[in-house]
């Protein structure tokens, strides 16, 4: 009795468990605790995008996310990156429409000192010592490798083209890009890097206590307790909307302006599409290779979107493909076998090591702490079977033909 005891005990000690709480200066936290997990995955999640650009400045946000990384005031941009890669540290940053997020994974018994370093760099960076010279033509090779033919830039361009003009989302014009000065970065890092428009998330086998000194000690940021960003401007959004694009090769973008879902009813309707469209348009009619759909946001709106590329001679039954399965998840409930795998997906998902937890939790933490989001992040934690009235209830009242989105690449002229 007394092994089984103990036997139980280890069990339920090492069993994952969530931890969200906000520090005094107002800095959000999430913490994933992992235990006897190798390596820590650390993330600090900015909600400023290229949503944010001003207008003729597109691509500032991405370029504030390359500076970062030039160095702070004690240490410089190429002693703090040998410093991070000797201590088994990798580190990359991403900007997206609505957020940018800064990466850093290292191994457990060295994961506080490189994270001390990284945020000693992130909250106090030495912008105007940064070469912007070279990093623009550090940005403009990037520029030829980043995809025009991405889906969601094209559904951003496509969407909002009142802010665009015809600029390339996220990473700009060479022209917009020249138009930024170190004023225009440094106001944009004091109205957005601040601890309140700022989400930590760490994934391994890290203590509160722990976490809660490593950000008293390294966040350089001023305390902003009461303060709130600079809030995005309204644009007005161009759906419904269905356009297609002479491109190679065929993509097709379908799904719904959702604004009225519930973080976590929309996560389960994009998991049920996942595997609907999966299943039909990979595994019965084998017309793509590959669907994602996901639940995300765009310029602050929800969207439920699917996506996928097709080199099928028949990819042009693709589009009524996915809208028949939106269609269908107004009218079929989802079967109990659908809500087990599911469920299977997600638990799958918190075994695939600290970094590709932290990935997946990204689109997650990346929004406001609002109650929404803390109940999603409980449901990654303990994946339960959705509601399958709930998510039909509410695919009815979202999938309305006023606010459909359809993008359709297509090599052929229609």
């Amino acid at each position: 009795m007394i092994g089984a005891a103990l036997i139980a005990g280890c069990l339920l000690s090492a069993a994952p468990s969530l931890d969200v709480f906000r520090m005094p200066d107002g800095l959000d936290v999430v913490l994933y605790r992992v235990p006897d997990a190798k390596e820590v995955a650390f993330r600090v999640v900015i909600r400023v995008g290229a949503s944010n650009d001003p207008y003729g400045k597109n691509g500032i946000a991405h370029m504030l996310e390359h500076l970062i990384f030039h160095g702070g005031y004690a240490v410089g941009g190429r002693q703090f990156r040998a410093d991070l890669l000797a201590g088994g540290g990798r580190f990359n940053a991403f900007t997206s429409l609505d957020y940018t997020y800064y990466v850093l994974d290292a191994p457990k018994g060295n994961w506080r000192r490189l994270a001390a370093s990284y945020l000693d760099v992130l909250t106090n960076p030495a912008l105007t010592l940064a070469d912007l010279r070279s990093e623009l033509g550090v940005i403009d090779s990037e520029a030829f490798l980043f995809s025009q033919r991405s889906l969601f830039s094209l559904a951003d361009l496509v969407l909002f083209p009142s802010n665009n003009k015809g600029s390339a989302p996220i990473i700009g014009t060479r022209r917009t890009r020249r138009n930024v000065t170190f004023n225009d970065l440094t106001k944009l890092y004091r109205e957005y890097y601040l601890p309140t428009n700022a989400t930590v998330l760490v994934v391994g086998d890290v203590t509160p206590n722990e976490l809660k000194g490593l950000l008293s000690d390294n966040v350089h940021w001023p305390p902003t307790p009461g303060r709130k960003p600079v809030p995005l401007e309204r644009l007005e959004m161009n759906i419904p909307i269905n356009q297609s694009i002479l491109s190679y090769p065929p993509a097709v973008l379908f799904g719904y302006a959702v604004p009225e879902l519930d973080g976590r009813i929309c996560s389960d309707l994009a998991e049920l599409l996942q595997l609907r469209l999966t299943l039909d348009l990979v595994g019965r009619e084998a017309l793509a290779s590959k669907v994602v759909v996901q639940c995300t946001r765009m310029r602050g709106r929800r969207m439920l979107l699917a996506a996928t590329f097709s080199r099928s001679y028949e990819s042009g039954l693709v589009p009524g493909a996915m809208a028949a399965a939106f269609d269908d998840a107004t009218n079929r409930l989802a079967s109990g076998r659908e809500r087990s795998l599911m469920v299977q997906r997600r638990r799958s998902q918190l075994q695939a090591g600290s970094a590709k937890i932290a990935e997946a939790l990204i689109p997650v933490v990346a929004g406001p702490p609002t109650v929404s989001r803390r109940r999603q992040l409980q449901t990654w934690v303990k994946p339960l079977r959705p509601n399958a009235s709930a998510m039909r209830r509410a695919a009815r009242r979202a999938f309305v033909p006023n606010r459909r989105i359809q993008i359709t690449l297509n090599p052929f002229k229609r």
